[in-house]
């Protein structure tokens, strides 16, 4: 059996609205392996993405045991040591308002190398432009600006972004649903090969079925912020034992079921 990478156990987290208190997060436990992409799925507001942030260490108020490689790794904002931040990166949905608007593109996937003492500001240079030619892009894109690129080529600038630190877990939140069907194709076609070439673990978080089921090794299935089924990906969308997971899967445009 492969040995897990990430595990987190009893992940929990508390939301308020007005005066009344909301449970984004109730006793979320899973395990990523090296080199495996597990799935996450579940309606808008099920708690996807806020696991996403709990796991990348950006929900103030989550509590629960994260542990990378058998080490505890604190899960409060500001806590986390450089290093545990090195190996977990995380790409959103919306690669606009992830990009500084105000930097090149350069100097959005150099910054993390900056921040951790990664190379030279010339080793730096070069390898942006590995980094560009990695994700399928021009290396000359390093002085345009996030405005100047369409949605897909921003998407990439995130991944390349993502990938400058070498980590070993991305969390992938909802990263293709802002694209349209052929750039969703050739962002995951990207994944796929990188994860092959890196032997990275990736945390893929959708409402997309047919995208986890094609992507992902297993899968968990969220509602109401706790995890109601969890196993290969073929197993639950082939046998699911859930009334939520059936009615997920019951959705999916050409289901039988």
């Amino acid at each position: 059996m492969t040995a897990a990478l990430l595990e987190l156990a009893d992940a929990r987290l508390t939301y308020r609205r007005g005066l009344a208190r909301f449970a984004a997060l109730d006793g979320v436990s899973l395990s990523v392996a090296r080199g495996e992409c597990v799935g996450v799925i579940g309606e808008s507001g099920s708690g996807k993405s806020s696991l996403a942030r709990v796991i990348a260490g950006l929900a103030e108020g989550a509590t629960g045991d994260l542990r990378l490689s058998g080490e505890r790794v604190p899960i409060a904002p500001g806590a986390r040591p450089r290093e545990h931040c090195r190996r977990i990166q995380i790409v959103f949905q919306d690669p606009v308002g992830s990009l500084n608007p105000f930097l090149t593109i350069g100097a959005i996937i150099a910054e993390g190398m900056a921040i951790h003492g990664i190379g030279s500001r010339a080793e730096r240079r070069e390898r942006v432009a590995e980094l560009l030619a990695d994700v399928g892009l021009d290396p000359a894109m390093a002085l345009r600006r996030p405005h100047e690129l369409s949605g897909g080529q921003r998407q990439r600038i995130a991944i390349a972004r993502a990938l400058a630190v070498d980590p070993d877990l991305i969390l992938l939140d909802e990263p293709t649903s802002a694209l349209d069907l052929v750039v969703q194709a050739q962002i995951l076609n990207l994944l796929l090969a990188l994860q092959a070439a890196r032997g990275l673990a990736y945390l893929f978080i959708s409402h997309d079925l047919d995208v986890v089921r094609h992507l992902c090794h297993h899968v968990h299935v969220i509602t109401g912020g706790q995890i109601v089924e969890s196993g290969p990906t073929d197993d639950v969308f082939d046998s699911p034992r859930h009334p939520y997971t059936r009615g997920l899967i019951a959705a999916m445009p050409g289901a039988t079921r």
